[in-house]
């Protein structure tokens, strides 16, 4: 009886290796249904974006499409046109400006002339000007109107000196 019972549980040996063939095959199994993490994670990237694209109701622009670079002379156009609205002009400037630094290195809201050399605070001021440009870009959701009131709320105006009337004997 002891001998069946032997045969039906198996030696110690025969479980060692059954055990060891039920390992393998989970970890076959794991590496079958499962992906890296750097895939995971562009995935799991791809669907936040997708799921910000479909609340907002965005579904012209697909994610796979790389977009093309505007042409420079089609943005300069568009600048010198005189019925664009402040959103469009601001984008084409903006879009002008990163193709110019990328293309030549020189920046295009840099005060330019020939005996002045831009100094880095004025590299400063203008790397601001960029940023709050794009941040209202960004925050307007292509309406051009929230685009000028953002952009007021953002500027300072200076106040300018009364001009000075002479007084001629009038009281």
């Amino acid at each position: 009886m002891a001998e069946e019972k032997e045969k039906e549980i198996g030696s110690p040996e025969q479980k060692n290796q059954n055990q060891d063939q039920d390992y393998i095959q989970i970890i076959d199994e794991m590496r079958e249904n499962t992906v890296p993490k750097e895939e995971y994670e562009k995935m799991k990237k791809e669907r936040a974006e997708l799921a910000k694209r479909l609340a907002k109701g965005d579904f012209d622009k697909q994610p796979d499409q790389p977009e093309k670079k505007p042409d420079v002379n089609e943005l300069r156009k568009t600048l010198q046109r005189g019925d664009v609205t402040n959103l469009e002009y601001c984008k084409a400037a903006l879009n002008l400006r990163k193709i110019e630094m990328e293309r030549t290195g020189r920046d295009i809201f840099l005060p330019n002339g020939h005996d002045y050399a831009p100094s880095q605070s004025d590299a400063d001021e203008a790397q601001k000007v960029a940023d709050v440009l794009q941040e209202c870009i960004d925050g307007c959701d292509g309406d051009s109107a929230v685009f000028t009131a953002m952009l007021q709320s953002r500027m300072r105006d200076t106040v300018l000196p009364r001009r000075m009337q002479p007084n001629l004997g009038r009281r």
